[in-house]
């Protein structure tokens, strides 16, 4: 109700009061703040809340979609090396690889207007994810 009524300081005290009173929700608390700011696009406060959900240690089990996430706010408030360096950290969870990494990055160096770097992320995102959700809009684009 509170993000609803833009009242985003009142927002984060409550989800606070609520993290103090159950630890065992961190990662519900966290992922529900991040998403408020996010509509309210202060990208940099999301960025700093997904950063304490990857240091808190009840928050532990969504680590490379709060990296993700991170990257998105960061790179949404001009933190592009920071963005890309967060893509860098949630590839290294998962070592096999997912095209959802490709497709962040491609995406960063697309907003921050490197657009060669981009394209290039992105023929190279589609060759090893022809067939990912992720490639209609990717394909569409061009």
């Amino acid at each position: 109700l509170t993000g609803q009524a833009e009242q985003y300081d009142v927002a984060s005290e409550l989800f606070r009061l609520a993290l103090q009173a159950d630890q065992s929700k961190a990662e519900r608390v966290f992922r529900a703040l991040a998403a408020v700011l996010m509509e309210a696009e202060q990208y940099a406060e999301a960025a700093d809340v997904y950063q304490e959900a990857l240091n808190h240690p009840r928050a532990q089990g969504n680590k490379i979609n709060n990296l993700l996430s991170m990257a998105f706010a960061l790179e949404m408030s001009g933190k592009t090396k920071e963005a890309l360096a967060a893509v860098d950290q949630s590839r290294a969870l998962l070592p096999q690889g997912d095209a959802v990494f490709d497709y962040r990055e491609a995406w960063i160096y697309y907003h921050s207007n490197q657009f060669q770097t981009a394209i290039h992320k992105y023929e190279a995102f589609l060759t090893k994810s022809p067939s990912s959700r992720s490639s209609r809009p990717v394909k569409f684009s061009w």
